[in-house]
């Protein structure tokens, strides 16, 4: 009767091990791009408004030639503040990114899987809701910034046909 009992707690045990150790199946982060192309004059600003996101912004990778290029929160919006090096002519490049926070993975009513009772002896260890990798957008602003060509006036054009 005793090793009747004993092989029961043994396939019990062995049962609830298994059933606590599948892994769920986490969610793979979706990676969206959107491309922003932006012609500027020399010496000019530019300026873009996030509106209000609910997620993370931060530059992920930084312009080249930039004298202003930052993140700046003004009455809860969320502006992008850029403008090329003084007298700078080229192309040039800002990668911001909006990454949702991570959550935790739940069954479909909202709850944690249950845990297992008498798990913790049998030596079995706890884990944890599987984490969502994060859905992220990059937004990739690629800049052409021109010279300005300056207007002659009369007084110079005179001056060169002399």
């Amino acid at each position: 009767m005793k090793k009747a009992i004993l092989a029961s707690v043994s396939i019990l045990s062995l049962s609830l091990s298994f059933q606590s150790c599948k892994k769920h199946k986490e969610h793979e982060g979706k990676t969206n791009y959107q491309t922003i192309e932006i012609v500027l004059d020399m010496n000019k600003s530019y300026q873009y408004n996030f509106g209000t996101p609910e997620s993370n912004l931060e530059i992920t990778k930084q312009s080249d030639a930039f004298l202003i290029s930052e993140l700046d929160e003004v009455s809860e919006t969320v502006l992008f503040n850029y403008m090329p090096q003084t007298n700078f002519v080229g192309a040039d490049e800002v990668q911001i990114t909006l990454a949702n926070e991570e959550r935790e993975e739940h069954h479909r009513d909202g709850n944690h899987p249950p845990r297992i009772p008498l798990a913790h002896l049998f030596n079995h260890k706890k884990h944890e809701c599987g984490e969502h990798e994060e859905d992220k957008t990059v937004y990739i602003f690629k800049f052409t910034v021109n010279k300005v060509a300056t207007a002659v006036t009369t007084d110079q054009a005179t001056a060169n046909k002399n």
